[in-house]
């Protein structure tokens, strides 16, 4: 549906053709956009052929085809051209959108959104394949049920292998564990895990490396990623697409080949360890930007 809705009207069009040709003893011969592919107008575009008036004249490629309202377009190789969309200016009377008619928009994806934020995580272990000695997973939520806020889920050996939880909206916290971080890591879901009252900060940049920082009254944390490859686009399109996944997700990742997390002047250990995903360059630490979670 158009911005004025499916009563508005087309406007009007002049078709002005502008080309070049070599007749038989004129320099010019008359020049027409002709059938086979007539002209037509749909949401405000007009389509057709140019071809030489000529009995079985041939098509013209590159001709200019030009509307009175100023706009043109070149025609293809086969002569064939589409002039660009005209549309109409938003109105108080206008209002109704859709992606095909509308502005510059994107279509809306199907499901409700519950979650939109950041989710990088640090996997660290001894060796490939090896159980991970830390793991970290940092929310940066802005948008929830529970409003927004951070939320810092970790186990290592720096927290004697027992799941801590650092947060500024606790109640954000048991909306995840019921929900995407529960899903995602079961152990996370449980509700004897206490929630600690943290702060949270980060500086760096996506080209080089990334920095946060989560400081509660008794623990300081410093998680860093490093030599960052180029971001991948990952979602599945749909919620329930995977089985074990009740949410569709689309993310934004930034793997990094190197990574680390320091709680209270320790230093974690363990390291990254690259692998491949989907044939790509990834790794078990990684930025994710973007992150968008809903549900059917």
């Amino acid at each position: 549906m158009d911005p004025g809705g499916p009563e508005c009207e087309q406007p009007p069009v002049c078709l002005v053709v502008w080309a070049a040709t070599c007749g038989d003893d004129s320099p010019q011969s008359p020049v027409t956009p002709t059938n086979p592919v007539a002209p037509t107008t749909s949401g405000f575009m007009l389509s057709g052929a140019v071809r030489d008036s000529r009995p079985n004249g041939p098509a013209l490629a590159g001709a200019t085809v030009r509307l009175d309202n100023g706009q043109s377009t070149a025609a293809d190789p086969e002569g064939r051209y589409k002039s660009p969309k005209e549309r109409k200016p938003m109105t108080t009377s206008s209002l109704d959108m859709s992606s095909e008619t509308g502005p510059a928009l994107p279509p809306i994806v199907p499901g409700k959104l519950i979650l939109n934020g950041e989710n990088p995580f640090i996997r660290l272990s001894n060796a490939p394949g090896d159980p991970f000695t830390t793991d970290a997973s940092l929310w940066t939520i802005t948008y929830s049920p529970k409003g927004a806020g951070h939320a810092l889920f970790i186990r290592s050996e720096l927290t004697d292998d027992q799941w801590r939880i650092y947060s500024d909206n606790p109640g954000m916290v048991s909306w995840l564990q019921a929900t995407v971080q529960g899903m995602l890591n079961p152990e996370t879901a449980s509700s004897r895990i206490a929630v600690l009252k943290a702060r949270f900060s980060r500086h760096g940049d996506v080209q080089t490396s990334w920095t946060q920082k989560v400081r509660s009254d008794t623990d300081d944390i410093v998680l860093v990623w490093s030599n960052l490859v180029g971001p991948l686009l990952m979602a599945h399109d749909q919620p329930t697409q995977l089985p074990e996944r009740e949410y569709g997700v689309s993310v934004v990742m930034i793997p990094a080949l190197e990574a680390g997390l320091i709680l209270n002047g320790r230093k974690a250990s363990g390291q990254v360890w690259p692998c491949k995903y989907d044939g790509q360059p990834f790794s078990t630490a990684s930025l994710a930007f973007s992150e968008t979670w809903r549900e059917s």
